[in-house]
Formats: C-alpha cells, structure tokens, sequence
C-alpha cells in the first residue's frame, strides 16, 4: 500500500494461573481494543492510498473490497502435449504462446523453454527429458546453451523438426 505497515504491541497474554477471575476478561478487552486499532489504521493507509492514487489520475481498488485488489485473472496453461504431429504441435506450440502473451510476459527465454516442456507426456515426454538433460548438462565454456536451446524462437524451430509434418513444413 505504500509506507510501512503500522506496528502495536500486542496486549499481552494472561496468566495461565492467574487467580483473579476479571484478568481474562481484561485481556479480551484488550484484545479487542487491540484488533479496533489495527482495523482502524488499516483504513486509514488505505484511504490515503486512495487519495494518492486520485492525485496521481490512478483507480485505487474499490472501497467495497476490503482494500484489497481484484484477482488478478489467471489465464489456463496448455494442455497435455503428447507428440502427435502436425495439429497437436501447432495446437501445443500456439497455446504456449498465447499463454506467453498474457502470463509470461516477463519470463526468461530459457525458463519459458523449461515450462513448456514440462507440459510434455508420452513419446513427446522422453524428448522433452532429453532437451532438459542437455539444458542442465551441454553448456559451453562461457555457460551459453546449445543453439536450439538458447531462445524461444530457436526452441520453436527446433520443435517443429520434431514434431510437425515434414509435409506441412514444405508447403509452408
């Protein structure tokens, strides 16, 4: 939200052998009284929140919310892929950029690699264990992996090879 978070002793807890019969009930007195002005703290930060973000021509998130922001919406990963060719490697390869587009924006190219191969099961599954392998094991002397490892758009080359009618590649 913004600063830090605001701090309070917590009031402390009774005795356990404590005779007299009022301590627990000053306790939980004190603990409400505690509880009251954490919640009353909080909306004050978050109403400061909401006038830095008026001030700056920003939304804050609505006051009906609890001062907390709306889900952030989550977009579905792609499927199982097993390695069929042509269709399903085209299918595999434009979900995982989809998802890209809306999720991984910010991913490094080598973790994107990583991930979608991790969505690999079957006949497709032991190739992808292979291209992990050789992530972890085939680097060069500077730590540069192998060409068809090193970018997306080379791993995509390189997965079409594998997968993708010869056919379909040729006509394209």
């Amino acid at each position: 939200m913004g600063g830090d978070a605001p701090t309070y002793e917590r009031p402390a807890t009774p005795d356990k052998l404590a005779t007299d019969i009022r301590m627990p009930g000053a306790w939980i007195n004190d603990l409400y009284a505690w509880a009251n002005q954490f919640e009353n703290n909080a909306r004050n930060i978050q109403q400061e929140h909401e006038v830095a973000a008026s001030a700056q021509g920003t939304s804050a998130a609505p006051s009906g919310s609890g001062g907390m922001q709306a889900p952030q919406r989550k977009f579905p990963s792609p499927g199982k892929y097993e390695g069929g060719v042509s269709n399903p490697a085209i299918t595999f390869l434009t979900q995982c950029n989809n998802y890209f587009a809306t999720e991984g924006r910010d991913w490094p190219l080598s973790y994107r690699i990583r991930w979608a191969l991790q969505f690999c099961e079957g006949k497709a599954g032991t190739w992808a264990e292979l291209q992990i392998r050789q992530m972890n094991n085939e680097q060069d002397e500077l730590g540069d992996l192998p060409p068809e490892l090193s970018s997306w758009n080379c791993f995509q080359e390189f997965f079409k090879t594998q997968w993708w009618d010869p056919g379909d590649i040729i006509n394209a």
